[in-house]
């Protein structure tokens, strides 16, 4: 149908001499009867009177269309009844037949076009909110199939095809929806229809360009990406992403800068620092790492991602602290021992708080292990040094008597329900024990916020790991979490 429609538009170019000799189509018996049923249906206020006369022009115009079969305001009308009867591919089919007759119409036709994509889409939305989405992507491709001139039922497409794996038609449809979002009907939008055109464009551009790195294609996501910034050169995602995509493409000279710059940013939200935190740390930018993690925790302070990563930061502050001090002596060696001293002092602090929330990580402790040695070989004050070198042997012991260790959590965010996946290995624990924890979520002042979740898993032989998956309560205040052994 769109096809088809396209040609006949592209023929009234070619040949105006054609197009100007159109007449409008005129009235006869069949389409006032129709004008009559459609103007009564319009003034009815109880639903089901109404729908008789939308049936009433429909079997109107359905006369018309055998006594006068080329009579463009036929079809016309005859769209309209269907629209008000809600049988919209029929009216899509009308609409098509009006314009392919009389090209003039389309303009006519867009405003009931409009009114039938709002009801597809809606339909769509709501199908996926009952979780049927082929259901919502069959409306949502009626939708748009209906009226072009809407970019939001081509993005939920895109969405929906992106999340059942067919990134081919994801791809295409991020595509048109960026030629609609930059296309004439944005022209003339009220300011807040144009803030949401704005959005849809930054999150087409943004999901275009991650399935793009994803699919091994990050010179194109890399263009898109600078194209994208050439008209919002302020956009902090936008040049956050590019930055990843250079990392992982290679180009950590081109990123390192693009990281640099936006660090200086005041402005920055906890996600946009994080991901700079990651590029700097990518970079062996460490002590850059280090700024930007620091500001993610004070958004976040109980924010696990970003405490491992300051540590791990802080970890490689360190090494290159140790590089640098090759060769060294006397004054010279004694300053770059209080820094290092310094940062192996903050690295324990780092990792002590990350064991409060995430206690059988086996990173966490030696981590604060390696804070504790270093610390004892570099403290001058020899007691605190011999305090130190005992600490590290109380950690490794507690370490050694952990029946189990947690790997591999991640926490996928809902709206209401987060859900939790991770693994369990067992260090000690005799096999088929129940290995417990109880994982909850935190608000901004690590308070728990909804209803902590036990998770329990029999244990696998020693040194094997086993798989769990849990749903926890995320109430709107829920931006970080904890877990705690259950013994």
């Amino acid at each position: 149908m769109k096809g088809y429609r396209g040609m006949i538009l592209i023929l009234a170019v070619l040949l105006p001499s054609v197009a100007s000799a159109q007449k409008k189509p005129g009235n006869n018996r069949d389409t006032r009867s129709a004008e009559v049923y459609l103007d009564g249906a319009k003034k009815e206020q109880v639903l089901a009177d109404k729908q008789k006369f939308f049936q009433q022009a429909l079997d109107a115009t359905l006369r018309g269309a055998k006594n006068d079969p080329d009579n463009a305001r036929v079809y016309l009308l005859m769209g309209q009844a269907q629209v008000g009867l809600n049988n919209l591919t029929a009216a899509d089919s009308a609409f098509d037949r009006a314009e392919q007759l009389y090209p003039p119409y389309k303009t006519e036709v867009e405003p009931y076009r409009l009114n039938a994509w709002v009801i597809l889409y809606n339909q769509g939305i709501a199908a996926l909110q009952a979780g049927d989405n082929a259901k919502a992507v069959q409306s949502m491709e009626q939708a748009d199939a209906m009226y072009q001139g809407r970019p939001e039922a081509v993005i939920t497409m895109a969405q929906l095809h992106q999340q059942g794996g067919d990134l081919q038609k994801a791809e295409e449809d991020y595509r048109r929806a960026l030629t609609i979002l930059r296309g004439p009907s944005r022209q003339g939008l009220a300011s807040d229809v144009e803030k949401k055109w704005a959005a849809n464009e930054e999150e087409s551009v943004l999901r275009l360009a991650g399935l793009l790195a994803e699919t091994n294609r990050s010179a194109e996501a890399i263009s898109l990406y600078q194209e994208f910034l050439r008209r919002q050169p302020d956009n902090v995602m936008a040049k956050s992403n590019l930055g990843v995509t250079m990392m992982r493409a290679g180009k950590t000279a081109e990123a390192a800068p693009l990281f640099n710059e936006l660090l200086e940013r005041p402005d920055l939200e906890e996600n946009a620092l994080f991901n700079i935190g990651i590029g700097l740390f990518r970079a062996n930018q460490y002590a850059q790492a280090v700024r930007a993690f620091d500001r993610v925790l004070v958004l976040n302070p109980y924010s696990h991602d970003g405490l491992y990563n300051l540590a791990q930061s802080i970890l490689g502050e360190t090494a290159d602290g140790e590089k640098a001090k090759a060769g060294k002596t006397g004054a010279e060696l004694a300053t770059a021992n209080e820094h290092l001293l310094k940062d192996y002092a903050r690295m324990g602090e780092v990792a002590q708080k990350l064991l409060e929330i995430d206690p059988a990580n086996t990173q966490a402790i030696m981590m604060l292990a390696q804070s504790q040695r270093s610390r004892g070989e570099l403290e001058v004050d020899k007691v605190k040094g011999e305090e130190w070198k005992k600490a590290v042997l109380t950690t490794l012991q507690e370490h050694d008597n952990w029946p189990f260790e947690v790997e591999n959590l991640q926490v996928r965010w809902g709206a209401e329900k987060s859900i939790v996946t991770g693994s369990m290995k067992n260090l000690k624990a005799a096999q088929d024990t129940p290995l417990k924890i109880s994982f909850m979520m935190l608000d901004k002042a690590g308070a728990t916020v909804g209803q902590p979740q036990e998770v329990s898993v029999n244990a696998p032989a020693t040194g094997e790991s086993r798989r769990f998956t849990v749903e926890v309560p995320s109430p709107q205040s829920a931006v970080a979490w904890k877990y705690t052994i259950v013994k």
